[in-house]
């Protein structure tokens, strides 16, 4: 089974669901893979834990 973790903060559940559908059939369609085997897994991460450019 594929599974696809995406780790970011801020995303509404709606988004959520798009990003998922979006990210599923390009991955699908460049591995043949059935869209149905995927499982994608959000990690929301607070805004607190994590820096960009040691900031």
């Amino acid at each position: 089974m594929p599974l696809i973790e995406i780790s970011g903060y801020g995303f509404s559940a709606e988004q959520k669901r798009n990003i998922s559908r979006e990210v599923v059939d390009v991955i699908s369609k460049i591995s043949g893979k059935d869209k149905k085997l995927f499982v994608v897994v959000f990690r929301d991460i607070k805004s607190e834990d994590w820096a960009m450019a040691g900031e």
